[in-house]
């Protein structure tokens, strides 16, 4: 709350950066019984929330999946995940109505099923209407904070719990995409007697190995410098694959053998076989980030290009950048792609066409007007179709 007035008929007036008073939604702003704090029954006009996109995904039939911290979309109301139609426009007939607060993690499956993650709530969600799968209850005692699923529909989560899917389980485990019961015998969990156990990011090869990222000393009975490469099959710790990329809060795995993992303020591709760190691959290097830049997000596309979201340079300067697209051959960042843009890039998402969705805190991006989500052909943003 930024600012209060007291009117003269027993009513506060409330205004600032909130969605909701009392479990009723009101944006930004508010009217008060002065007495009891009752939000007032008389209507009054929403005011505009900033928001943000924080995570993306595209559904294998087209669709584009989007969570942030929003209450509206268009006209409609909208608490911080929606879809949106191959073609970008609003999905109105899917609504999760779930109530959400920080959305931590989404992922979908193959059949456009959506699984979410927040505080302790993970949900499966119907690809088509968004209705909750009423049966499939994972139930962690700690926070969610990556999703990933598999091509059998299994679904992995890593976070900071101790217990998910009915299960002991630290920070790492496979649920069931039927019932959300964690697999019993699949549990390379770090011991209890370590101090450190959450995992930060998970990341699927396509060819039964699953790479996770985290604070976590131990993994599977082997030590780690916070990165493992486990069986879907089994859970089994990969031996010989032991890179120190501890820290890492993204990762991306390619087909071509390469797994890419960024921080905050460092980016490196490894093996996927071997866990060998790429050393001629080193974008950072060849074109340093300003000062005040952290990166949030990353994603490739289907030539092998990476982007990379976030804040590259001083915030509001003309020259800040929220987005870049680095060369999968060289490491160099592509010069002619320079999209300037007004706030952060924080999410990412590539489909199968290679069109590019954007979200953060943005008004404008490449030079045009876009709140909060924008989309892009390889070389240029869509202007005149969608918004």
């Amino acid at each position: 709350v930024l600012a209060l007035a007291a009117g003269s008929d027993g009513h506060i007036l409330a205004g600032g950066a909130f969605i909701t008073v009392a479990g009723e939604s009101r944006l930004g702003f508010a009217e008060l019984d002065a007495t009891a704090g009752r939000v007032g029954a008389r209507p009054l006009a929403d005011a505009e929330y900033p928001g943000s996109v924080t995570h993306l995904v595209t559904q294998p039939g087209g669709g584009v999946i989007v969570a942030g911290n929003f209450a509206k979309a268009g006209a409609l109301s909208r608490r911080n995940l929606l879809r949106l139609k191959p073609d970008g426009a609003l999905d109105a007939g899917w609504d999760a109505s779930l109530g959400l607060g920080t959305v931590t993690a989404l992922a979908v499956g193959l059949g456009d099923e959506v699984y979410v993650a927040s505080g302790t709530l993970v949900a499966k969600l119907s690809g088509i209407a968004g209705a909750l799968d009423a049966q499939w209850n994972a139930a962690p005692n700690g926070g969610v904070d990556a999703l990933v699923v598999d091509a059998g529909g299994a679904v992995y989560a890593g976070g900071r719990f101790t217990a998910i899917g009915g299960q002991p389980r630290r920070g790492i485990a496979k649920l069931s995409g039927t019932t959300g019961l964690a697999v019993p015998d699949w549990n390379p969990s770090p011991p209890a007697d370590q101090p450190r156990w959450s995992t930060y990011a998970l990341a699927l090869d396509g060819s039964g190995a699953l790479y996770a990222t985290g604070t976590f000393a131990m993994m599977g009975g082997l030590p780690r410098a916070g990165a493992a490469k486990l069986s879907t099959a089994t859970g089994m710790v990969d031996a010989d694959w032991a890179p120190s990329i501890g820290g890492a809060t993204l990762l991306a795995a390619d087909q071509r053998g390469r797994l890419y993992a960024a921080g905050q303020d460092f980016l490196l591709r490894v093996s996927t076989h071997s866990g060998q760190l790429d050393a001629q691959w080193d974008p950072l290097q060849l074109t340093p980030l300003p000062p005040w830049s952290h990166i949030e997000s990353i994603a490739l596309d289907r030539d092998g290009d990476l982007y990379i979201g976030g804040s590259f340079g001083p915030p509001g300067a003309a020259s800040h950048r929220g987005l870049a697209r680095i060369s999968e051959a060289t490491g160099e960042m592509d010069a002619n792609w320079d999209l300037t843009s007004d706030s952060w890039v924080n999410a990412l998402a590539v489909d199968a066409q290679g069109t590019v969705y954007a979200g953060g805190y943005f008004t404008s991006i490449g030079g045009q007007p876009r709140r909060l989500l924008a989309a892009f052909s390889r070389e240029r943003i869509f202007d005149d179709g969608f918004e």
